[in-house]
């Protein structure tokens, strides 16, 4: 686990889960590990606010966490290396700003789940409590 990075996802929401769908059939070569917000590991690692908030996508790396922009930068940096540098273009804040926009809206245009995020029988090795 020391050298894989976890992506925290808030499991009530359809487009986080959907997006942890999109990277796990991309991960190739499993650098990731899954966790809802809401389940054991985040309260290890992740503020309580951020936890409460659930507006973002946080990612654990190395010893520290990446919120938003920073957070999909890492993701796709790792899923597509040739690419990602395109990302990096965009200056942060104006891709926060898109990010938290989309966030503030995404369980009235994706759905809100009635239970948290079920994992797959298959995948259930890239996911952790």
């Amino acid at each position: 686990m020391k050298d894989k990075t976890i992506i925290f996802f808030d499991g009530l929401c359809e487009l986080c889960s959907r997006f942890v769908n999109f990277v796990l059939k991309r991960d190739k070569n499993e650098f990731f590990l899954f966790t809802s917000l809401q389940g054991e590991t985040a309260k290890k690692y992740v503020s309580s606010k951020d936890i409460k908030n659930l507006k973002s996508i946080i990612v654990f790396e190395k010893g520290d966490l990446f919120k938003e922009s920073r957070a999909l930068k890492i993701i796709f940096k790792k899923l597509y290396p040739r690419i990602s540098f395109f990302m990096f273009f965009i200056p942060p804040f104006i891709f926060n700003i898109f990010y938290r926009w989309i966030a503030k809206r995404r369980y009235n245009w994706f759905g809100k789940r009635e239970q948290i995020y079920q994992i797959p029988q298959d995948l259930k090795k890239h996911f952790i409590p």
